[in-house]
C-alpha cells in the first residue's frame, strides 16, 4: 500500500462567511496542492472540506498520515460513533473517506513555525481571500505539483 502524507486546513471570515481550504498531499518525491472557497460557510467546514478533497484525490487503497492543526477534524476521524450534530453531511463523508483508507490522524499546533501547515494555512487564506476579491485563484499555479499521475 502506498505511503501518502497529507497537510489539511481551513480558513474563514467570520464577516463574510467565506471560507477557503487547502490540502497538501506527498507520495515520496511526488507532491501536490489542493485549494479552494466556498461562501456562506464556517471554518470547521473548510476544514472537513480539505480533509474531504484530498482524500477524494487518491486513486488507490492508503496508508496516510494526515496532520491538521483543527482539533475537531481530530475528534472526527477519531470517533467511535458516527453520530454528528453539526456539519453531520461532511462529518458522515469524512469517516467514509477515511474507511477507504488507513488513516492516522496527527494534530499540529498552528502558526506555530511547521512548514506544511504554515504552507496550506497562507494557501487557504489566499483562496479565501480571492473569493472575497471575487477573482478565480482555484488551481493556482505551485512549484509543488509535480507528476501528478499518482494522484
Amino acid at each position: 500500500m502506498e505511503q501518502i502524507e497529507i497537510y489539511t486546513d481551513g480558513s474563514w471570515d467570520w464577516k463574510s462567511r467565506t471560507g477557503g481550504w487547502a490540502a497538501r498531499i506527498q507520495q515520496g518525491a511526488t507532491t501536490k496542492v489542493i485549494s479552494g472557497a466556498a461562501e456562506n460557510t464556517t471554518n470547521n467546514r473548510m476544514e472537513l472540506q480539505a480533509v474531504i478533497e484530498a482524500l477524494q484525490s487518491l486513486k488507490t487503497k492508503c496508508t496516510i498520515e494526515l496532520f491538521t492543526d483543527s482539533m475537531y477534524v481530530i475528534r472526527i476521524l477519531q470517533a467511535k460513533r458516527s453520530v454528528f450534530n453539526k456539519n453531520g453531511d461532511l462529518c458522515r463523508l469524512v469517516k467514509q473517506l477515511a474507511l477507504e483508507h488507513e488513516v492516522s490522524a496527527h494534530w499540529v499546533k498552528g502558526h506555530s513555525g511547521n512548514e506544511f501547515n504554515e504552507l496550506v494555512d497562507t494557501i487557504a487564506r489566499e483562496e479565501m481571500r480571492c473569493m472575497l476579491d471575487q477573482l478565480s485563484c482555484s488551481n493556482m499555479d505551485s512549484d509543488l505539483s509535480l507528476n501528478l499521475d499518482y494522484f
